[in-house]
């Protein structure tokens, strides 16, 4: 066949190189650009899906720990080096190899679409059930079940988001699952909040953290609806004042209701107000306390 016909040939076909992402088969909003046949992804936003972060390494980036020095346009992912592709003073890696490198799976649903199967994240070596409260309880300031942290923060928010990614199996992938005042501090992070653990967190911020975590997060304005979402197996995370419920201290605190028990509620508090995991709370109660609350789980 002739060079012209061949050329003739490649206009009639079009494109073969994919130009659509997905994550776990839905569609992604990570920026793509496609080089020599091959689908880029912006770094940033795909080690956000991923959970994990891109550091500065001698020349180069590194996903993770920063290790030893990488060349310049390279990015290192787990033990493997990746080009890099930088446009509009952003950079981009090649979408397949960067899923591959830290032991995802990467299929081709169309000719055109590149689906990438994230790894699943660290296990925790305490077995989880969401039917158990305590599996995945632990506290935003130091105790036993949370060692690492200060004795004083604001990070009720953090903390409930925290327990329900650990119940929901969606703790990100570079973090490990015994690290709680590092996942407190990534939640914060994907909030834009404050670094100052001190200070508390706005609620209006949970959903994005929870769309980052595949948790389907609707609002709850109603204390009436916490049930509906309870008997479909999601958790519903509350928001109102600790002085309400005969506390001296006052002001605003989050909780994470997990479960009904006649009419009773389960909750997991962070703050320790509430010491037990899954500690009943009258219904007239959690009502006296409710402002606003995130319902967050599996559809």
């Amino acid at each position: 066949m002739s060079l012209k016909s061949w050329t003739v040939l490649l206009l009639l076909l079009g494109p073969a190189w994919a130009a659509e992402l997905q994550i776990r088969r839905t569609p992604s909003s990570i920026k793509v650009t496609t080089q020599a046949d091959v689908l880029y992804a912006q770094l940033d936003m795909l080690c956000q899906e991923f959970g994990v972060q891109a550091v500065a390494a001698g020349a180069g980036l590194a996903v993770g720990e920063a290790g030893t020095e990488v060349p310049v346009g390279k990015v290192r992912v787990g033990s493997t080096l990746l080009d890099v592709w930088l446009e509009g003073g952003e950079v981009y890696v090649p979408a397949a190899d960067f899923c591959l490198a830290l032991g995802g799976k990467v299929s081709y649903p169309e000719r055109t679409v590149v689906n990438l199967n994230p790894p699943e994240g660290p296990k925790s070596a305490q077995k989880v059930s969401r039917r158990d409260p305590a599996s995945f309880f632990f506290t935003q300031v130091r105790s036993s079940s949370n060692a690492l942290s200060g004795r004083s923060n604001g990070n009720c928010g953090p903390a409930c988001l925290s327990m329900v990614a650990l119940a929901f199996d969606r703790w990100p992938l570079g973090l490990s699952a015994e690290n709680r005042p590092a996942m407190m501090a990534w939640c914060r992070e994907q909030m834009g909040a404050d670094k100052n653990e001190s200070l508390g967190t706005d609620m209006g911020r949970y959903p994005p953290v929870a769309e980052k975590l595949k948790l389907n997060p609707k609002w709850v304005t109603k204390f009436e609806d916490i049930a509906g979402h309870l008997q479909r197996g999601r958790f519903v995370i509350v928001g109102g004042d600790i002085g309400r419920l005969g506390f001296r201290q006052s002001g605003g605190h989050a909780m994470l209701v997990v479960g009904q028990d006649g009419p009773d509620y389960l909750i997991n508090d962070p703050g320790l107000f509430y010491k037990k995991p899954g500690q009943r709370l009258p219904a007239q109660d959690l009502r006296r306390f409710f402002q606003l609350g995130v319902a967050v789980g599996d559809d």
